[in-house]
């Protein structure tokens, strides 16, 4: 590659913005349908063995954006593994055993 034709790092990096929204409790949304919009995994500030969840989401059709945090394992796996279908409707369940967790909803919206 010619020296004027190599990618420059500023080029394509996106600065680091953390996500918007009002601060919901994951109990806050139990058995309410959201809809997932966007997430971040870091290391968590208060549990340093584990990483921290960042969901961003709205309710009830509305286009206001709220976040929560969370340290689930079964949470952090499936965000990770339903990334590629954000974004999509979740509804809060509680299972005893499993813990508190977001499953996915068999009505997916297009």
């Amino acid at each position: 590659m010619q020296e004027n034709n190599k990618k420059q790092f500023s080029n394509f990096a996106k600065p680091h913005q953390p996500l918007e929204g009002s601060k919901y409790s994951i109990n806050d949304v139990l058995n309410r349908e959201i809809l997932i919009l966007d997430y971040k995994i870091k290391d968590s500030k208060y549990h340093k063995e584990l990483p921290c969840l960042t969901l961003q989401f709205s309710m009830n059709d509305s286009e206001e954006k709220h976040i929560i945090f969370t340290s689930s394992i079964v949470l952090i796996e499936q965000i990770q593994t339903y990334k590629e279908e954000l974004p999509y409707p979740r509804k809060e369940a509680n299972n005893k055993n499993i813990g508190r967790r977001l499953s996915k909803t068999n009505n997916m919206r297009n």
